[in-house]
């Protein structure tokens, strides 16, 4: 159902009006035909990215929209990008939850495919890094353009070449790099030492 408030009359923030819904049509629908029920909601205006204490609390509306379903899924799209989507799990009745997923969308002419390309948290964490040592880097060498791979040589130890080709493209979405063209980049000619001094308190917090 795209989405619950379509195809619903009750009001979504009153847990009565919501349980009867669940109760009173849900419920006789699945028993009678056997099926199951996927229903598209939203996630509240604002709530986003504050990291808010219980994850369920992201939800909109009333919490029996949580309470009755059997799996909970969250969608979000890491900010600047096109072609992520964090795939969270915030509930699992019948089994223990999963690690948050990031998937790629692959656009195709004709076809749109999604594929995991690893644990979100993990992911996203060592793009951040590589992406900042890469500013650290054009920084510290006064390098004003470079190619792929040029930094791929560079970081070829600490890095993967696809964590590297992800940082520049977040790097770009970002405006810390300008992308001349396939292959090619230029270094954003601003004061970065803010960039670079935030970056390193926020690697010091985590690390302590």
């Amino acid at each position: 159902m795209d989405s619950l408030r379509r195809v619903i009359t009750a009001d979504e923030n009153d847990a009565q009006e919501m349980s009867e819904f669940f109760t009173d049509t849900v419920r006789p629908l699945s028993k009678k035909y056997g099926i199951s029920w996927i229903f598209i909601h939203h996630l509240r205006k604002g709530i986003s990215g504050r990291n808010p204490t219980d994850i369920m609390d992201e939800l909109r509306g009333s919490s029996e929209l949580a309470n009755y379903a059997d799996v909970v899924l969250i969608s979000e799209r890491p900010r600047g990008s096109n072609d992520r989507v964090v795939l969270r799990q915030a509930k699992c009745r019948r089994a223990l939850e999963i690690p948050s997923e990031l998937i790629q969308i692959n656009w195709g002419e004709n076809n749109v495919g999604f594929e995991s390309i690893g644990t979100a948290e993990e992911i996203i964490n060592s793009i951040d890094l590589c992406g900042r040592d890469v500013i650290i880097w054009t920084e510290e060498k006064q390098i004003k353009s470079f190619n792929t791979n040029d930094v791929k040589e560079e970081f070829k130890e600490k890095y993967s070449r696809a964590t590297l080709t992800r940082a520049l493209a977040q790097l770009v979405q970002q405006g810390k790099l300008s992308r001349l063209k396939r292959g090619c980049y230029q270094r954003i000619t601003e004061d970065l030492s803010n960039f670079i001094n935030e970056e390193s308190k926020t690697q010091k917090a985590q690390e302590s």
